[in-house]
Protein backbone atom coordinates (compact mmCIF):
# COMPACT_ATOMS: atom_id res chain seq x y z
CA UNK A 1 0.00 0.00 0.00
CA UNK A 2 1.40 3.40 -1.00
CA UNK A 3 -0.51 5.26 1.71
CA UNK A 4 -0.30 3.36 5.01
CA UNK A 5 -2.02 6.26 6.81
CA UNK A 6 -5.15 5.55 4.76
CA UNK A 7 -5.40 1.99 6.07
CA UNK A 8 -4.89 3.24 9.62
CA UNK A 9 -7.55 5.93 9.15
CA UNK A 10 -10.16 3.56 7.70
CA UNK A 11 -9.53 1.00 10.44
CA UNK A 12 -9.93 3.70 13.11
CA UNK A 13 -13.66 3.95 12.34
CA UNK A 14 -15.98 2.22 14.77
CA UNK A 15 -16.73 -1.48 14.03
CA UNK A 16 -14.70 -1.60 10.79
CA UNK A 17 -13.56 -4.98 9.49
CA UNK A 18 -10.96 -5.36 6.76
CA UNK A 19 -10.46 -8.30 4.45
CA UNK A 20 -8.80 -9.02 1.12
CA UNK A 21 -10.95 -10.24 -1.77
CA UNK A 22 -8.53 -12.38 -3.81
CA UNK A 23 -10.75 -12.59 -6.89
CA UNK A 24 -10.90 -8.79 -7.19
CA UNK A 25 -7.50 -7.93 -5.67
CA UNK A 26 -9.22 -5.53 -3.27
CA UNK A 27 -8.67 -4.61 0.36
CA UNK A 28 -12.27 -4.16 1.54
CA UNK A 29 -13.43 -2.09 4.49
CA UNK A 30 -16.86 -2.93 5.86
CA UNK A 31 -19.11 -2.06 8.75
CA UNK A 32 -21.39 -5.02 9.29
CA UNK A 33 -21.92 -6.41 5.81
CA UNK A 34 -21.82 -2.97 4.17
CA UNK A 35 -18.79 -2.07 2.07
CA UNK A 36 -17.87 1.60 2.47
CA UNK A 37 -14.36 1.69 0.99
CA UNK A 38 -12.02 -0.47 -1.05
CA UNK A 39 -8.44 -0.17 -2.22
CA UNK A 40 -8.15 -1.85 -5.60
CA UNK A 41 -4.83 -3.02 -7.00
CA UNK A 42 -4.56 -2.76 -10.76
CA UNK A 43 -1.95 -3.19 -13.42
CA UNK A 44 1.57 -1.87 -12.81
CA UNK A 45 0.86 -1.47 -9.09
CA UNK A 46 -1.70 1.28 -9.67
CA UNK A 47 -4.02 1.69 -6.71
CA UNK A 48 -7.56 3.03 -6.80
CA UNK A 49 -9.52 4.06 -3.74
CA UNK A 50 -13.25 3.50 -4.03
CA UNK A 51 -15.54 5.06 -1.43
CA UNK A 52 -19.28 5.21 -0.97
CA UNK A 53 -20.76 8.66 -0.49
CA UNK A 54 -23.89 10.64 -1.19
CA UNK A 55 -24.29 11.34 -4.94
CA UNK A 56 -24.17 15.11 -4.44
CA UNK A 57 -20.90 14.86 -2.52
CA UNK A 58 -19.43 12.65 -5.25
CA UNK A 59 -20.37 15.27 -7.84
CA UNK A 60 -18.75 17.98 -5.73
CA UNK A 61 -15.53 15.97 -5.41
CA UNK A 62 -15.34 15.22 -9.15
CA UNK A 63 -15.93 18.90 -10.01
CA UNK A 64 -13.22 20.11 -7.63
CA UNK A 65 -10.48 17.44 -7.90
CA UNK A 66 -9.17 16.27 -11.27
CA UNK A 67 -7.99 12.85 -10.05
CA UNK A 68 -11.42 11.84 -8.75
CA UNK A 69 -13.43 10.03 -11.36
CA UNK A 70 -16.77 8.21 -11.30
CA UNK A 71 -16.83 4.43 -11.06
CA UNK A 72 -17.58 3.04 -14.50
CA UNK A 73 -18.90 -0.49 -14.67
CA UNK A 74 -17.79 -2.28 -17.82
CA UNK A 75 -20.18 -4.92 -19.06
Amino acid sequence: MNYPWLDKYLLSKKSVKKDFKIEWQWDRYQIGNKLFAAICYGENGKQILTVKCEPEFGTYLRENYNNITPWILHE
